[in-house]
Protein backbone atom coordinates (compact mmCIF):
# COMPACT_ATOMS: atom_id res chain seq x y z
CA UNK A 1 0.00 0.00 0.00
CA UNK A 2 3.00 2.56 0.91
CA UNK A 3 4.20 1.84 -2.34
CA UNK A 4 1.54 2.25 -4.56
CA UNK A 5 0.55 5.30 -6.85
CA UNK A 6 -1.25 7.62 -5.38
CA UNK A 7 -2.88 9.12 -7.75
CA UNK A 8 -6.56 8.74 -6.77
CA UNK A 9 -8.47 11.62 -5.37
CA UNK A 10 -11.12 11.22 -2.70
CA UNK A 11 -13.30 14.31 -1.56
CA UNK A 12 -15.38 14.62 1.72
CA UNK A 13 -16.89 16.95 3.67
CA UNK A 14 -15.76 17.56 7.19
CA UNK A 15 -16.35 19.39 10.28
CA UNK A 16 -14.39 22.21 11.66
CA UNK A 17 -13.57 20.44 14.73
CA UNK A 18 -12.88 17.05 12.49
CA UNK A 19 -9.77 19.34 10.73
CA UNK A 20 -9.06 20.54 13.68
CA UNK A 21 -8.60 16.88 14.99
CA UNK A 22 -6.91 16.10 12.18
CA UNK A 23 -4.55 19.11 11.62
CA UNK A 24 -3.50 19.02 15.70
CA UNK A 25 -2.30 15.28 14.40
CA UNK A 26 -0.62 15.98 11.73
CA UNK A 27 1.02 19.17 13.43
CA UNK A 28 2.23 16.94 16.63
CA UNK A 29 3.38 13.78 14.20
CA UNK A 30 5.00 16.41 11.88
CA UNK A 31 3.28 15.13 8.64
CA UNK A 32 3.93 18.01 6.16
CA UNK A 33 0.33 18.13 3.95
CA UNK A 34 -3.05 17.38 5.33
CA UNK A 35 -3.95 14.80 2.75
CA UNK A 36 -0.88 12.50 3.62
CA UNK A 37 -2.20 12.57 7.52
CA UNK A 38 -5.54 11.67 6.35
CA UNK A 39 -3.69 8.40 4.72
CA UNK A 40 -2.13 7.88 7.47
CA UNK A 41 -4.85 7.91 9.72
CA UNK A 42 -6.82 5.89 7.64
CA UNK A 43 -4.17 3.09 7.35
CA UNK A 44 -3.91 3.54 11.46
CA UNK A 45 -7.66 3.00 10.96
CA UNK A 46 -7.69 -0.28 9.32
CA UNK A 47 -4.90 -1.54 11.00
CA UNK A 48 -6.73 -1.06 14.34
CA UNK A 49 -10.04 -2.36 13.51
CA UNK A 50 -8.06 -5.80 11.95
CA UNK A 51 -6.71 -6.29 14.94
CA UNK A 52 -9.13 -4.96 17.35
CA UNK A 53 -10.72 -7.98 18.89
CA UNK A 54 -7.62 -10.23 18.87
CA UNK A 55 -5.97 -7.58 21.29
CA UNK A 56 -9.44 -7.38 23.53
CA UNK A 57 -9.28 -11.39 23.48
CA UNK A 58 -5.72 -11.83 24.30
CA UNK A 59 -5.37 -9.23 26.97
CA UNK A 60 -9.06 -11.06 28.53
CA UNK A 61 -6.93 -14.32 28.28
CA UNK A 62 -3.80 -13.28 29.93
CA UNK A 63 -5.75 -11.52 32.49
CA UNK A 64 -7.81 -14.91 33.22
CA UNK A 65 -4.55 -16.81 33.01
CA UNK A 66 -2.53 -14.75 35.60
CA UNK A 67 -5.98 -14.73 37.87
CA UNK A 68 -5.61 -18.53 37.94
CA UNK A 69 -2.03 -18.92 38.96
CA UNK A 70 -1.99 -16.53 41.39
CA UNK A 71 -5.21 -18.25 43.16
CA UNK A 72 -3.33 -21.58 42.81
CA UNK A 73 -0.30 -20.17 44.35
CA UNK A 74 -2.05 -18.55 47.45
CA UNK A 75 -3.82 -21.74 47.75
CA UNK A 76 -1.11 -24.00 48.08
CA UNK A 77 0.37 -20.81 50.34
CA UNK A 78 -2.31 -20.62 52.57
CA UNK A 79 -1.03 -23.95 54.34
CA UNK A 80 2.50 -22.51 55.37
CA UNK A 81 2.32 -20.58 58.03
CA UNK A 82 6.10 -19.40 56.97
CA UNK A 83 4.77 -18.32 53.61
CA UNK A 84 2.80 -15.78 54.70
CA UNK A 85 5.25 -13.48 53.73
CA UNK A 86 5.23 -14.57 50.00
CA UNK A 87 1.52 -15.00 49.81
CA UNK A 88 0.73 -11.26 50.79
CA UNK A 89 3.33 -10.18 48.07
CA UNK A 90 1.39 -12.02 45.62
CA UNK A 91 -1.49 -10.99 46.70
CA UNK A 92 -0.02 -7.37 45.99
CA UNK A 93 0.92 -8.35 43.22
CA UNK A 94 -2.30 -10.09 41.89
CA UNK A 95 -4.08 -6.89 43.18
CA UNK A 96 -1.72 -4.78 40.82
CA UNK A 97 -2.21 -6.70 37.84
CA UNK A 98 -6.06 -6.66 38.27
CA UNK A 99 -6.01 -3.19 37.84
CA UNK A 100 -3.33 -3.25 35.00
CA UNK A 101 -5.51 -5.46 33.08
CA UNK A 102 -8.64 -3.37 34.03
CA UNK A 103 -6.92 -0.38 32.34
CA UNK A 104 -5.53 -2.41 29.23
CA UNK A 105 -9.11 -3.74 28.75
CA UNK A 106 -10.72 -0.16 29.01
CA UNK A 107 -8.19 1.08 26.75
CA UNK A 108 -9.35 -1.59 24.41
CA UNK A 109 -13.02 -1.59 25.17
CA UNK A 110 -12.80 2.73 24.48
CA UNK A 111 -11.55 2.47 21.12
CA UNK A 112 -14.25 -0.71 20.59
CA UNK A 113 -17.16 1.57 21.18
CA UNK A 114 -15.41 4.64 19.20
CA UNK A 115 -14.93 2.55 16.13
CA UNK A 116 -17.96 0.13 16.03
CA UNK A 117 -19.80 3.98 16.76
CA UNK A 118 -17.83 5.41 13.33
CA UNK A 119 -18.39 2.05 11.21
CA UNK A 120 -22.18 2.57 11.70
CA UNK A 121 -21.59 5.96 10.12
CA UNK A 122 -22.48 8.00 13.22
CA UNK A 123 -20.71 10.92 14.08
CA UNK A 124 -17.39 11.32 16.03
CA UNK A 125 -19.62 13.29 18.86
CA UNK A 126 -21.69 10.12 19.20
CA UNK A 127 -18.86 7.97 19.40
CA UNK A 128 -16.94 9.98 22.12
CA UNK A 129 -20.57 9.80 24.18
CA UNK A 130 -20.48 6.38 23.59
CA UNK A 131 -16.83 5.88 24.75
CA UNK A 132 -17.80 7.90 27.92
CA UNK A 133 -20.93 6.26 28.76
CA UNK A 134 -18.27 2.77 28.66
CA UNK A 135 -15.51 4.34 30.50
CA UNK A 136 -18.07 5.07 33.23
CA UNK A 137 -19.83 1.54 33.69
CA UNK A 138 -16.35 -0.23 33.79
CA UNK A 139 -15.32 2.74 36.58
CA UNK A 140 -18.68 1.10 38.06
CA UNK A 141 -17.23 -2.73 37.70
CA UNK A 142 -14.01 -1.78 39.04
CA UNK A 143 -15.79 0.43 42.51
CA UNK A 144 -17.80 -2.62 43.12
CA UNK A 145 -14.89 -4.56 42.98
CA UNK A 146 -15.53 -6.99 40.07
CA UNK A 147 -13.57 -9.40 38.12
CA UNK A 148 -11.61 -9.56 34.61
CA UNK A 149 -14.99 -11.47 34.08
CA UNK A 150 -17.51 -9.18 34.37
CA UNK A 151 -15.37 -6.82 32.47
CA UNK A 152 -15.36 -9.02 29.95
CA UNK A 153 -19.04 -9.72 29.87
CA UNK A 154 -19.23 -5.93 29.98
CA UNK A 155 -17.47 -6.04 26.56
CA UNK A 156 -18.94 -8.44 24.86
CA UNK A 157 -22.63 -6.66 25.32
CA UNK A 158 -21.17 -3.47 24.20
CA UNK A 159 -19.94 -4.77 21.31
CA UNK A 160 -23.55 -7.28 20.94
CA UNK A 161 -24.94 -3.80 20.81
CA UNK A 162 -23.09 -2.41 18.09
CA UNK A 163 -23.79 -5.58 15.49
CA UNK A 164 -27.10 -5.05 16.71
CA UNK A 165 -27.22 -1.36 16.04
CA UNK A 166 -25.05 -2.58 12.65
CA UNK A 167 -28.31 -4.88 11.44
CA UNK A 168 -30.75 -2.24 12.45
CA UNK A 169 -29.27 0.45 10.50
CA UNK A 170 -28.52 -2.17 7.31
CA UNK A 171 -32.42 -1.49 6.53
CA UNK A 172 -32.26 1.82 6.91
CA UNK A 173 -31.80 4.10 3.68
CA UNK A 174 -30.43 6.97 5.22
CA UNK A 175 -26.59 7.00 5.98
CA UNK A 176 -25.42 8.09 8.83
CA UNK A 177 -28.65 7.95 11.06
Amino acid sequence: MADDLKDQRVVTMMSPAELRAIDDWMFDNRIRSRGEAIRRLCQIGVAANERLIEMQEGAIKRSRHLSETMNELTTALREKPEAQDIRRALLLMHKRFVNSSASELEALAELNAIMATLALGRDVDKALERSRQLKAEIAALRKEGKGINDLDALLRSHIDQSERESAADDGDDEPGK
